[in-house]
C-alpha cells in the first residue's frame, strides 16, 4: 500500500509540475508556498479572467475579418440570398456582429416567412414553433409577408390580425371547424393588402360552407383565392380574377365523403364578373346528367382549367358561355358506361376552340393529352385517362370531331408515343386519320411497331360496307411525312452509338472499354408492351458498332437503318397509283426521352456515318415515291448514358 501511495504522488507532482511550466514565470513565482486550496482559487480566478480576454480577442478577430469590413447593407443582403430553411438561422451563430445585424435584417425575416411552413399547435398549448411565429412576425417588421400555416391556433391567429396590413398572401390548412371559425375571424377582422388566399381543409373535416359576407372595404385587393368547392359562395368579395376549386386529395386519389352540388357553384361564380382565371379540381363536385343546368356567362374569362368525371366536364362545356380566345384545359378522369353518342367531352366551348386550332398534338399513352395550337399558341388541351372507366372507339371519334372543319382546317399533326407506353388500341390511325382530312404535315414519333400499324393505315382500302366502294384514302392531301423511330432508353444499339462517338475521339481506348463492359447485357425479350417482334428490338453488337469510319452494313444500327426504311415503299407504292405522291419524307431515330433535351445532353451520329452503298440501296426505292426530298436526319441519344 506504501509503494502504491508514492507511484500515485509521484504521478500527481509530475502532473503539476508539467501544468506550472505553461504558466507564465512571473505567476509561478507567485505561486510558490501556497496550498493546494490557494492554488485551486487562483486557478478559477485566472480561468476566469482569461476567458474574458479570449472572447475579447476573438470578437476582435471576427470585426476584423474581410468580410465584415463589407457595408451592413451588402451583408444583409447576404444573408437575405443565402436563406434556404431554418437551418439559414445559424447564421446568427457566427459572431456577436453578425447576430445583431441578422436579426436587425427586415427581410430576411420576411424571406423566412414564405420560404417555411408554420406547424403550429390545434390547441392552447405553448410551443416553439409558435413562438418562432411570432418572432418572424415581429422582427419582419415593416416587410409585407406572406405566410403559410399548417393549422391555426388562437394564439397565432391574433398574429395574423395583429399584422393584417402587412399581408400580401396565405397558404393555410385548417384541421378542424374551429380553425376555419378563426380563419373567418381574421378575414372579416381585414386584411387591407391582401392579393391571394388559399384553403386547404381536409374532406373529412364536416359542416361549414364558407364565411359570412366579406367586403371589399375588408379585403379590397383580394384577385386569387383558392379553397374547396364546399366553401365557395357569393359571400367572397367581388374583386376575385382568379378562383381554384380544389378538394383535398389531388387528381381524385380518392371521392370527397361531401358532395357539392355544380348548380350551386355556377350560379355563384356568375357573381364575379372580373374573373379571367378559373380552375376547377374538386373530386367533391357532383352533376346528373338529367339535371338542366342554367346557362352562365363570363364574358372576362381568358383560361379554364377542368378536371372532373365525364358528367361534370360535359356540364361546364355545355352550359358555360366564354370568349373564343379562352385557353382551355380539360382533364376527364372517369367515364362510366355510355352509349356512343353520350360522349364524354362536349359543347359549344370545345367546339369553338376548337375551330381555331390549326396544329394538334397527340402524346398516346393510358394516359393521353391531345393539344391544340394556334398560330404556335397553345389555346386547348385535353388529358384523357384510359384506365379509368368504360371508353369506346366512339367516344374518341367524338372527340376529335372538334377539329374536323373546311375552312381554316387543321393543317399539322403531331402524333407520339408516351416514352415506353403501350398506345390504347381506341387511339389507332384508323380513328385519328379520318378527324383530319386536310392534313398536309404528319408527324410521327414512336418506337418502331406504332410507327409501322399508323404507316400502315395510311395506305388506301376498300370499305366493307359497299357493293362498288369507292377507295378510301386516308390524308389525301398529305405531302409531308416526317417519322422518329423511338429506341428503348439504354439499349443495346444506343451504347454502341455512344462508344461510337467516344471512339471519334479515342478509338483503340474505346474499343479496351467494350471488351469489359457488355458481356451478358442484350435482352432478346419484347419487354416494352409496344408490340414490335424482337427483331425489331434485337440489337446485337456487330463488327462496325464502336470506332470510327463508317457504320459497317451489318451492325446493328445499319440493320435498324433497314428496317426503318422498309416502313414506307408498300404504302407509298399503293398511294402513288391513286395519285397521292409526297412531296418530302424525313426519317431519323431517337433514344426515348432525349427530344426536347437541350443539346448539351444530347449527341448525334449523322448520314455522313454511314456507308454510301447502304443508304443508296436503302433510298433508291423511296426516290422514285416521292416527289421531293427523301432524308435520314441520323440517330440522337443522349450523351450520357
Amino acid at each position: 500500500m506504501a509503494g502504491e501511495a508514492v507511484v500515485s504522488g509521484l504521478a500527481y507532482t509530475n502532473a503539476l509540475s508539467t501544468a506550472l511550466s505553461l504558466v507564465p514565470p512571473a505567476d509561478r513565482t507567485e505561486l510558490s508556498g501556497f496550498s493546494i486550496a490557494d492554488i485551486r482559487a487562483w486557478s478559477v480566478a485566472k480561468i476566469d479572467e482569461h476567458r474574458r480576454y479570449i472572447l475579447a480577442f476573438t470578437t476582435i478577430q471576427n470585426i476584423l475579418a474581410p468580410v465584415h469590413r463589407l457595408p451592413p447593407e451588402i451583408l444583409s443582403s447576404i444573408f437575405v440570398a443565402a436563406w434556404q430553411d431554418r437551418r439559414s438561422l445559424r447564421l446568427a451563430h457566427v459572431c456577436r456582429l453578425w447576430r445583431s445585424l441578422l436579426l436587425d435584417t427586415s427581410q430576411f425575416w420576411a424571406v423566412a416567412i414564405a420560404g417555411d411552413e408554420f406547424r403550429l399547435p390545434s390547441d392552447n398549448r405553448p410551443d416553439d414553433d409558435e413562438d418562432y411565429f411570432s418572432a418572424c412576425f415581429l422582427r419582419s417588421a415593416p416587410r409585407r409577408i406572406s405566410p403559410r400555416l399548417s393549422s391555426l391556433s388562437s394564439k397565432s391567429h391574433l398574429e395574423l390580425i395583429r399584422h393584417a396590413e402587412r399581408i400580401t398572401s396565405i397558404q393555410i390548412s385548417a384541421q378542424s371547424r374551429d380553425q376555419l371559425e378563426l380563419l373567418w375571424t381574421v378575414l372579416h377582422s381585414g386584411m387591407p393588402r391582401l392579393q391571394e388566399l388559399a384553403i386547404r381543409v381536409s374532406d373529412w373535416v364536416g359542416g361549414g360552407t364558407g364565411p359570412q359576407k366579406l367586403s371589399t372595404a375588408q379585403l379590397p385587393r383580394l384577385t386569387r383565392l383558392t379553397l374547396p368547392a364546399r366553401l365557395f359562395r357569393s359571400s367572397w368579395p367581388n374583386t376575385l380574377q382568379e378562383i381554384a376549386l380544389r378538394s383535398y386529395y389531388r387528381e381524385f386519389e380518392f371521392p370527397s365523403p361531401i358532395r357539392v352540388s355544380l348548380e350551386m357553384v355556377l350560379v355563384s361564380l356568375e357573381e364575379f364578373p372580373n374573373l379571367k382565371v378559373l380552375d376547377i379540381r374538386d373530386s367533391g363536385l357532383s352533376h346528373l346528367p338529367d339535371f338542366q343546368l342554367p346557362s352562365c356567362e363570363f364574358p372576362m374569362l381568358e383560361r379554364l382549367r377542368i378536371r372532373s368525371h365525364t358528367f361534370v366536364v360535359s356540364a361546364i362545356l355545355s352550359h358555360v358561355s366564354c370568349p373564343a380566345s379562352i385557353r382551355l384545359d380539360v382533364g376527364v378522369t372517369f367515364i362510366p358506361r355510355l352509349p356512343t353518342e353520350m360522349y364524354p367531352v362536349r359543347g359549344p366551348m370545345l367546339e369553338a376552340v376548337g375551330a381555331l386550332v390549326d396544329r394538334v398534338t397527340i402524346t398516346a399513352g393510358p394516359t393521353s393529352t391531345i393539344r391544340g395550337f394556334t398560330s404556335g399558341v397553345e389555346r386547348l388541351r385535353l388529358t384523357v385517362d384510359f384506365t379509368g372507366g368504360y371508353w369506346f372507339s366512339g367516344h374518341v371519334s367524338k372527340i376529335l370531331d372538334a377539329f374536323q372543319r373546311t375552312s381554316s382546317p387543321v393543317s399539322h399533326l403531331f402524333l407520339a408515343q408516351r416514352t415506353a407506353q403501350r398506345i390504347p388500341g381506341i387511339l389507332a390511325g384508323m380513328l385519328i386519320f379520318p378527324a383530319f382530312p386536310h392534313l398536309t404535315h404528319l408527324t410521327l414519333h414512336a418506337r418502331i411497331g406504332a410507327c409501322r400499324e399508323f404507316i400502315k393505315e395510311l395506305r388506301p382500302s376498300l370499305p366493307r360496307d359497299y357493293e362498288n366502294p369507292p377507295v378510301l384514302v386516308l390524308l389525301p392531301h398529305l405531302k409531308e411525312l416526317i417519322v422518329g423511330v423511338a429506341m428503348r432508353r439504354r439499349s443495346e444499339m444506343c451504347k454502341v452509338l455512344r462508344r461510337r462517338v467516344a471512339g471519334a475521339d479515342d478509338s483503340d481506348e474505346d474499343k479496351d472499354g467494350d471488351e469489359d463492359g457488355d458481356e451478358g447485357e442484350d435482352e432478346d425479350e419484347d419487354e416494352d408492351g409496344d408490340g414490335d417482334s424482337d427483331e425489331d428490338d434485337r440489337e446485337d453488337e456487330d463488327e462496325g458498332g464502336a470506332g470510327g469510319g463508317d457504320i459497317a452494313p451489318d451492325s446493328a444500327v445499319a440493320v435498324h437503318f433497314s428496317e426503318c426504311c422498309r416502313l414506307f415503299p408498300v404504302v407509298l407504292r399503293a398511294r402513288m397509283r391513286r395519285g397521292h405522291r409526297l412531296s418530302r419524307l424525313e426519317l431519323f431515330s431517337y433514344e426515348e426521352g432525349c427530344m426536347g433535351k437541350p443539346e448539351s445532353a444530347v449527341s448525334h451520329v449523322g448520314l455522313a456515318d454511314f456507308g454510301s452503298e447502304l443508304v443508296k440501296r436503302e433510298f433508291e426505292p423511296l426516290w422514285e415515291l416521292v416527289d421531293g426530298p427523301v432524308v435520314f436526319s441520323g440517330y440522337r441519344f443522349f450523351a450520357d448514358a
